[in-house]
This record gives C-alpha cells, sequence and structure tokens, in this order.
C-alpha cells in the first residue's frame, strides 16, 4: 500500500507560477498525495489560478485576507492525519520522485525526525541551474543543533521531509517569529536529535526579485532573534557572533561602504568576522551556485 504525504503550499502574488507548482506535486509518482494550499490574501491572479486549478484536480483550498506567512503555514499544518510531510514555496517546483525517495529514506531510518535533500535554483522561466547548490551538500548525511545554531550547517526549507509526530512533539511553526524553518530545525534537534540530509534532488528553487530570502537585513535580524530565543544555551553568545558576522558578508557584497559604515554594529574579533574582513579590499567574484 503507498504511504500518503500531506503538501502544504502558502500562496501570496505567486499567479505566474503556482500552476506548475501546483502540478509538479500532484504529479508525485509512488506515494498518494494530499495537497492542501492557502491563498494568503495575494492580490494578483493567484486566487483565480488557484481556484480553477481546485476545481480541476481536486485539492484542498482556502482563499482568505492576508495574514503572513507562519500563520498561513500554522492553519495549513492543523489537524494533518498523514505520517510525513513536507511544505512548499508557491513559486517552486517539486522534482518527479522526490516525495517517494525520502518517504523510503525515513522508513528506513526511523531514529530521524525528517530527511532533508538537494536544491537546485531556476529563473522565472523555470530554466534549471546546470548545478545543484554546493551549500546544502556539505552537511550529508546528518546534522544537529550545534551546527545550525551556529549557522555551520544549512538544509534547505523546502527539501525537507518531516515525520508529522516529531513535527508535533517539537511544537509546530513557532508563531513568534515571522521564518518558518530555522525555529523549526531547532526544536526538532535540540533533544540531541539529527536530520538526515540526502542526495535527493528534492527541491527547483525559483530565484526572482520578490524572494523572502532577497530581504537580508529583515532575514538577518529574525534570525538573531531566534538565537535570542535560546539565551541560557552555551553557545549563544558564539552564535551571535558567528551570523553578524554572515549578516556583514552579505552587507559587503552589495555594498562595500556600507558594511564598513556597519563595522561597530556587526564585527567582532571572532575568527568568523576576521575572515571575512578582507572583503572591503578584494575584488569581487562572480557568484557561484
Amino acid at each position: 500500500m503507498r504511504l500518503k504525504v500531506s503538501v502544504l503550499i502558502p500562496c501570496y502574488d505567486h499567479a505566474r507560477f503556482v500552476e506548475e507548482a501546483v502540478r509538479s506535486v500532484l504529479s508525485q509518482d509512488g506515494v498518494e498525495v494530499e495537497l492542501r494550499v492557502v491563498d494568503d490574501g495575494s492580490t494578483d491572479g493567484s486566487p483565480e489560478v488557484l481556484s480553477r486549478l481546485a476545481a480541476e484536480l481536486g485539492f484542498s483550498l482556502v482563499l482568505r485576507e492576508n495574514r503572513g506567512l507562519v500563520p498561513t503555514l500554522r492553519e495549513l499544518s492543523e489537524g494533518l492525519d498523514t505520517s510525513y510531510f513536507c511544505s512548499m514555496a508557491s513559486d517552486d517546483r517539486m522534482p518527479p520522485g522526490r516525495l517517494a525517495a525520502q518517504v523510503e529514506l525515513l522508513e528506513k531510518r526511523p531514529e530521524f525526525p525528517g530527511c532533508a535533500g538537494q536544491a537546485r535554483t531556476m529563473d522565472e522561466r523555470g530554466v534549471l541551474s546546470p548545478l545543484l547548490l554546493r551549500r546544502y551538500q556539505r552537511d550529508r548525511p546528518e546534522v544537529g543543533f550545534a551546527k545550525l545554531f551556529l549557522g555551520e550547517g544549512e538544509i534547505h526549507g523546502a527539501s525537507v521531509l518531516l515525520r508529522t509526530e516529531a513535527f508535533r512533539r517539537a511544537g509546530g511553526y513557532d508563531p513568534r517569529f515571522s521564518i518558518e524553518d530555522l525555529p523549526l530545525w531547532l526544536a526538532l534537534t535540540r533533544g540531541g536529535e539529527r536530520i538526515l540530509v540526502s542526495d535527493v534532488e528534492a527541491c527547483h528553487y525559483r530565484q526572482h526579485g520578490s524572494n523572502l530570502h532577497s530581504r537580508t537585513d529583515f532575514m538577518y535580524g529574525q534570525i538573531l532573534s531566534i538565537l535570542d530565543s535560546y539565551r541560557d544555551h552555551p553557545l549563544h553568545r558564539r552564535a551571535r557572533r558567528r551570523w553578524k558576522a554572515a549578516w556583514w558578508s552579505e552587507s559587503a557584497s552589495v555594498s562595500r561602504f556600507d558594511a564598513f559604515c556597519r563595522i561597530p554594529e556587526l564585527g567582532s574579533w571572532d575568527i568568523s568576522f576576521l575572515r571575512r574582513l578582507p572583503k572591503l579590499l578584494l575584488p569581487r567574484r562572480p557568484a557561484c551556485p
């Protein structure tokens, strides 16, 4: 008998992309898919696209006013009755066979609360990069709390398949924060558990101007707030220094002048910052996948 997997898609202003996202989920083979979609108050044509697709394909759809990403994911995850689930951005695409491959891995490894995979970028037209993103390959075969907390390990949020029971034990999506993934990964691993990191190609991540992760200051501000929720942890101060160094590094990639001005705010004597300091002087290199 095929296992049933739930897929959660929060949609906001992705009328150009959401049909491709939905069809990529419902074309998965080897598992039974329950698709849940909430349109979070889109101002473009997303509700019309989704209504047409729901009538054609028969998935769960809620159209309502805007409440934000985390409240929408909390709504989508209510009452899950499947053993496994994942979330997915409405502008991304799910590669064929992804769900079945990750279910198979987790069925063999019951000690892991979830399984991360690999990601490949694509442009607005859906044209894929020839290479997988290297940043998500470094922590195979598993990653735990310390690496995630210090920013030394990284998993792509849309690449992770979770055990529903483990998700509930961890408290679900944390309403205190506006980003959903890092608080959840830390909650899942704080007791010593680790997340399996596989070679499965699990996400085609669409890059365009409105991606949430392009809002650097917002993202890093949220990350520091998440770290502060573990203020009593012995790694807290070290983690803040390391994440602030990464924030400074991204600032330097955009504007060296702004990065110079932000040294008092984001700099430290930590090696994680000092090794990035030469970015003020070195010529910029083209971005690598």
